[in-house]
């Protein structure tokens, strides 16, 4: 009984105060912001074409072909809602891209260009921004299924790990609990930047779904058998 009331005593990781989750979720928008900017008009919408292109190409690698075909196929299908039926290319048409008109200066000319050339970089590479999001989406709802399971499994196991140890004395610890809350806190706060940040992790974001799950089925685990034992 003594280990296990040293144990509990023992400082264990402080929560985050609001100022701390405050400025988490200013970073997460700032990432998000300036991510979302550099794609819009930093980089020609070829090279980013092609970073979206291997991302979906990556991902039949490590999928079964029918399970790819539908989750490209889903990703497509909530692309065509959001950019044609909701409106959002006919708006940043209207918004960005500059039409042609007939007499115009020629100090205006190259100004005019410029200008246009920009507006259709940005709306072709917001329409590749909203692909790539529907297909991480899709992709992420896949793995999800395809890891549910393991996830229970482990999450049941641990369980039936704190109930043995709940009839034991010791063994179950305050600090150890936090310590697992904080890599689940880690994990979604990744899982969030991968999906508000376009072009994170860049190809290798196929990878994640799969791996988060992974370690949330080992976190999950782990927090639910060292879970602190009140008394």
């Amino acid at each position: 009984m003594t280990d296990s009331n040293t144990d509990s005593n023992q400082s264990s990781a402080p929560d985050l105060s609001p100022a701390q989750q405050t400025a988490k979720g200013v970073f997460i928008a700032m990432l998000s912001f300036f991510s979302l900017v550099y794609l819009m008009v930093g980089i020609t919408t070829e090279r980013y074409e092609s970073l979206v292109t291997n991302e979906v190409v990556q991902a039949r690698s490590i999928m079964h072909e029918s399970d790819w075909h539908e989750v490209t196929g889903r990703a497509a299908q909530w692309y065509t809602i959001m950019a044609y039926e909701w409106g959002v290319v006919d708006f940043l048409d209207r918004a960005f891209v500059p039409k042609s008109e007939h007499g115009v200066a020629v100090k205006m000319l190259k100004l005019k260009t410029h200008l246009r050339e920009l507006g259709l970089r940005m709306t072709n590479n917001v329409k590749l921004i909203m692909y790539q999001g529907a297909f991480r989406v899709s992709s992420f709802g896949l793995w999800v299924m395809v890891c549910s399971p393991l996830v229970l499994a482990a999450a049941y196991d641990g369980y039936n790990k704190w109930r043995i140890k709940a009839h034991s004395f010791g063994g179950i610890t305050v600090r150890r609990f936090h310590l697992w809350l904080k890599m689940l806190g880690v994990s979604m706060l990744i899982l969030l930047a991968f999906f508000l940040v376009p072009g994170f992790l860049g190809t290798y974001a196929v990878y994640y779904p799969p791996i988060l799950l992974f370690i949330m089925a080992l976190i999950a685990n782990r927090m639910l058998s060292t879970y602190q034992k009140r008394l």
